[in-house]
């Protein structure tokens, strides 16, 4: 059973903090997502499709419970939840605009709760392209990780486990984050060596990469037919760059490996899949806030050589989307 003692297997904890920092993190929060909340709703991608959400969720739930229960639960049915709950008293507008800010709230506050020394830091990682675009234009996905999130630092277990639960209706990216969780965990129990874990790891990605889509086809998933046929980019800059930082992590030492088991499992995933499963980034992105997280416990050589990479990284990527109509989160012409 879970119990305060067993919670650091399954989350974190935020530290004691003055009120007056609490202030400050709520204060820029606040700013953070009235900013993006109040972005025009014609020019990004997909803003579209999310305020036909809003306004249809019923219809689309009720198809979905038709094709039965399994059909139901594996499409998403509290995202169409929470937008049938907010659409019946707000406009679809003002149900996209709270489902950008208050997920964007919830993210923004507990990245910049979680380490005041290195609060400028913390404010670098809410505007890195990974993280921003989920209150942008990948919307869904940016509900679950604030629910995630939420859940991640909650002290209450039955709460904290109620929360991990439903993230996966909300996105379906959660179902393997959810997986390599669970399996981090039982590792751990288990005491498998580092080493052994990586191994684990891997095998796991490369598994799931090859099996993915017939078993979403299999259950009447909608990505089975939608995403399977998504060109993403795969080129291998990210897949360079993430292995780098794998490279580092693993030099950090076993305790690190140790305390970080979940970060390290989801990230040796998906690079072990990179180029076998089209959406792995999409489940990378779903928990990288807690892999820059776990960055600042990196030490000496390797805390710099991690932060000058991601700096150099983050700059390319702004850069090659600064030739996109809104850094690429903009409506292309066609």
């Amino acid at each position: 059973m879970l119990n305060k003692n067993t919670l650091v297997f399954w989350g974190d904890t935020l530290p004691a903090a003055s009120a007056r920092y609490k202030l400050y993190c709520l204060i820029l929060a606040l700013l953070y997502a009235g900013i993006l909340a109040s972005f025009p709703m014609d020019i990004f991608m997909d803003r579209e499709n999310y305020l036909t959400f809003a306004e249809f969720s019923i219809v689309v739930a009720a198809r979905h419970a038709a094709d039965g229960l399994l059909t139901a639960l594996m499409n998403e049915p509290v995202w169409l939840g929470l937008n049938i709950i907010l659409s019946s008293v707000f406009s679809p507008e003002t149900t996209v605009r709270i489902l950008i800010g208050l997920p964007a709230f919830t993210v923004a506050y507990l990245v910049l709760r979680f380490n005041k020394k290195y609060f400028f830091f913390l404010i670098l990682v809410l505007l890195m392209p990974q993280v921003i675009k989920n209150h942008i234009i990948h919307l869904r996905q940016g509900v679950a990780i604030s629910i995630f999130l939420y859940a991640w630092f909650c002290q209450r277990p039955l709460l904290k486990m109620f929360l991990f639960g439903i993230a996966p209706f909300v996105h379906s990216s959660f179902f393997f984050v959810l997986f390599i969780l669970i399996v981090s965990n039982v590792l751990s129990t288990l005491r498998f060596a580092p080493d052994l874990k990586i191994v684990s790891f891997s095998m796991l990605g490369v598994a799931v990469g090859g099996t993915v889509f017939s078993l979403a086809a299999i259950l009447g998933a909608r990505q089975a037919e939608s995403e399977s046929y998504v060109q993403y980019d795969v080129s291998g800059l990210g897949f360079i760059f993430w292995v780098f930082v794998l490279l580092i992590f693993l030099m950090q030492g076993k305790s690190f490996l140790r305390n970080n088991s979940f970060v390290i499992g989801t990230l040796m995933f998906y690079v072990s899949c990179y180029f076998l499963l089209p959406v792995s980034g999409r489940i990378f992105e779903s928990t990288i806030v807690l892999l820059f997280l776990a960055s600042i416990s990196l030490t000496r050589w390797r805390k710099v050589a991690f932060y000058m990479s991601l700096m150099f990284y983050t700059v390319l990527l702004w850069l090659i989307k600064s030739q996109l109509p809104l850094m690429g989160y903009g409506i292309r012409e066609l």
